[in-house]
């Protein structure tokens, strides 16, 4: 029995199926199976969970990038409508912004 069900040889488990009239097999693979089905739902319960947990994480991190992309292009467009700021800032910071954009 244990070979059948993969249980390892001499564990306890097959004794909780066995009835001490003799072995009833249709209820034991029917506890089986539904023990098995029982751990399938909660794992995918846990899956579940997780996916949400991570889904609203992800919907948060658009709503920051978004943000942060809107704040960006203000400040580019700020930067246009000024070039004198513009070119003082590249001047001051020329290493550090080929870093940021490669040397193309």
């Amino acid at each position: 029995m244990c070979k059948r069900y993969g249980w390892s040889i001499g564990s306890d488990v097959p004794h909780k199926y066995i009835h001490k009239a003799g072995i009833d097999e249709k209820e034991v693979v029917e506890k089986f199976k539904k023990e098995t089905v029982d751990d399938l739902e909660n794992e995918l319960d846990k899956i579940k969970e997780q996916n949400k947990f991570n889904s609203d994480e992800f919907e948060e991190f658009k709503k920051l990038t978004t943000q942060n992309d809107k704040q960006i292009a203000k400040f580019l467009k700020l930067l246009k409508k000024n070039p004198k700021a513009l070119n003082a800032l590249v001047e001051d910071n020329k290493d550090e912004i080929l870093e940021i954009f490669g040397k193309q």
